[in-house]
């Protein structure tokens, strides 16, 4: 039988149309001939007003203020990759929101591709990078590359048909046979790793233990993939994966990473608990806070003994550091030391990032004063007599005020 349908669109009109006497007059038959909107670019048209009308609406409504990333990849029916993106943010309602603001078909899923279209939306858009506090990433794990320094350790080697888990070393098929390690479907996954995609420090510090549990079996299949994958262009990555693991720049940021990760773990997990305990949630970025300021008076010895270690084991050259620190970016000379450049510009300047970032969120001083003001203020009030999570208290905080009276405790 043939359809009655004639199109998404113009079931549209004509549904509008029977709801409003107004909007009938002048669509369709009752339209002149050349105003009838019935033809393919006059609806494209109209549907890019309808996406730039809605786009606008949602970059007005993160304002000026912070905002999550989350990409994703895919592919359509006819297999043409397609990248979607979505901002995550808390409007100025306290609600946490999720607004899907981009797809759009690229030509190749690499790391810079796939910048260069972020890159392209936010300049359209008038965002700025500096705004940006979180970022997840799906399939395109492509992405994750463009962390500098690791870009190398949450991207593995995309496997094509033909190259399955039961060719894998022994040690990756074991656990993944257990479920000890999950091994993605579809587009762009990652091989062998707990996926990083979530805006948690925790995912990424697992997966970081995982990949230091597994390097040997990870090098065995990135040299399995360098000499038998089915493309020219995944025998390149592997091969610029297996060149960047044996650096001492790689060992060093993996371990550093390993130290920053594994400090904060705890306070995150207390952080994002629905039912989590104000109270030793302070007290817990207190402790944060003062384990930030050890490590950095006393822990740059510990960090390069690890480094040292980790290089030895798995025979990368170790660097001397006294000698002038080479750098891949420049031609001319740096005239510092390996010494300045991985303890000053990385180590001092990483930690201080981090306490600064602390003391920015989080002053304990003032948050214990406020505290007991707003545990008063807020039993006091039969507003929030029925709250049901802690969003519902956010939202009820900026319905009446009280965020703007207690800000430290609204942050936390």
């Amino acid at each position: 039988m043939d359809s009655v349908n004639e199109g998404n669109f113009l079931e549209l009109v004509k549904y509008t149309a029977e709801q409003n006497e107004l909007v009938s007059k002048v669509v369709l038959e009752n339209a002149h001939r050349n105003n009838q909107m019935v033809s393919h670019k006059i609806q494209t048209d109209i549907v890019h007003c309808f996406t730039e009308e809605v786009i606008e609406s949602i970059i007005k409504e993160v304002g000026h203020d912070v905002f999550c990333l989350l990409v994703d990849e895919s592919a359509d029916v006819p297999d043409k990759e397609q990248m979607t993106m979505v901002f995550r943010f808390v409007d100025s309602d306290g609600i946490v929101k999720e607004r899907f603001v981009s797809l759009a078909h690229v030509k190749e899923t690499s790391s810079l591709f796939l910048k260069s279209a972020v890159d392209s939306l936010f300049a359209k858009r008038g965002l700025i990078m500096k705004k940006l506090r979180g970022q997840c990433y799906g399939g395109a794990s492509n992405m994750k590359s463009e962390f500098s320094g690791l870009r190398a350790l949450v991207m593995l080697i995309n496997f094509n048909e033909g190259y399955g888990t039961r060719r894998l070393p022994e040690k990756v098929e074991v656990k993944t046979k257990k479920g000890e390690i999950k091994i993605g479907k579809g587009l762009n996954q990652e091989v062998s790793f707990q996926r990083s995609g979530k805006t948690r420090w925790g995912s990424h510090y697992n997966t970081l233990l995982q990949l230091i549990d597994l390097f040997a079996s990870i090098i065995k299949v990135l040299e399995f993939v360098e000499i038998g994958g089915s493309d020219g262009i995944k025998r390149r990555q592997a091969n610029g994966l297996l060149k960047y693991f044996h650096t001492f720049d790689f060992v060093f940021y993996l371990q550093l990473m390993l130290l920053f990760l594994g400090i904060t773990n705890n306070l995150s997990k207390v952080l994002r608990r629905k039912d989590h305990d104000i109270l030793n949630a302070m007290s817990l970025v207190k402790s944060t806070k003062q384990q930030l300021y050890k490590i950095r008076d006393d822990g740059w010895e510990s960090l390069i003994n690890k480094v040292s270690s980790f290089c030895e084991n798995y025979k990368i050259e170790v660097l001397v550091m006294d000698d002038e620190f080479d750098s891949k970016n420049s031609r001319k000379r740096s005239n510092i030391t390996n010494l300045h450049h991985y303890k000053v510009d990385c180590f001092y300047t990483i930690l201080d990032m981090q306490i600064q970032e602390f003391n920015d969120c989080f002053d304990e001083i003032t948050l214990e004063h406020q505290l007991g003001l707003y545990i008063d203020n807020i039993r006091e009030d039969e507003r929030f007599s029925n709250l049901k999570d802690l969003g519902h208290l956010a939202c009820m905080m900026v319905m009446t005020k009280k965020h703007l009276s207690h800000p430290q405790v609204y942050r936390l």
